[in-house]
């Protein structure tokens, strides 16, 4: 039940902190579990449209979208995804970068020791505010700054990084974001368990009945 930072309060944060601030989406963490598609920290960087940022979902129809397209070509793209337990999207004018396999190497062994990562068909693309999306066919745990590295991206161009992860992104991140915010975010995986709908717990039950 301690003090948590919520989705409003963490973009008013990264309005004072050292840049690129690195968003951690509690309610996403893939390693615990998560999708890999939950958008509410992206729908409310979309929203706020102050600060250029770094996001990588996991939706493979976005891919398969993608490939009818040229890099350098421009066209609407919408990613489908869910907002807590509830199916939402995104809409954003996206510029196609590039298309790769989604294969990707890590010198230096992370969280778990792993050291190649593959996420299947994967397309990169930006938006008129240069902020640049890692859309992905596969769910990948965000371990490896290579996963923006090897696709031609630099992590310390954006103001906001979301990474879906609670503790284990940090060994990664961290070198190159001076400050790290773990967002409150809806989610499968998300911090304040109060939120989830429980269908057998005993009452009184703390945090529910004091």
């Amino acid at each position: 039940v301690g003090e948590k930072t919520g989705i409003e309060a963490a973009l008013q944060q990264i309005a004072t902190a050292a840049r690129p601030v690195l968003l951690l989406d509690m309610g996403d963490n893939v390693g615990g579990g998560g999708r890999a598609n939950n958008l509410a920290l992206l729908q409310a960087l979309e929203e706020s449209a102050m600060y250029p940022y770094f996001v990588c979902v996991c939706d493979p129809e976005a891919v398969r979208r993608a490939e009818r397209h040229q890099p350098g070509q421009s066209f609407d793209l919408t990613i489908a995804g869910t907002v807590g337990e509830s199916p939402a999207t995104c809409r954003i004018e996206a510029t196609l970068l590039r298309l790769t396999d989604g294969e990707f190497e890590e010198s230096h062994p992370r969280h778990g020791g792993e050291i190649r990562f593959q996420m299947g068909r994967t397309a990169v693309v930006s938006t008129p505010r240069g902020s640049v999306l890692m859309l992905t066919s596969r769910r990948v745990m965000p371990f490896s700054l290579q996963q923006l590295i090897s696709h031609g991206i630099d992590p310390v161009e954006f103001d906001a990084i979301v990474a879906k992860g609670v503790n284990a992104p940090i060994a990664a991140y961290a070198p190159v974001c001076p400050t790290l915010i773990q967002v409150d975010t809806p989610g499968v995986t998300q911090a304040d368990m109060t939120r989830f709908a429980y269908l057998h717990r005993r009452r009184p039950l703390f945090p529910f009945e004091r």
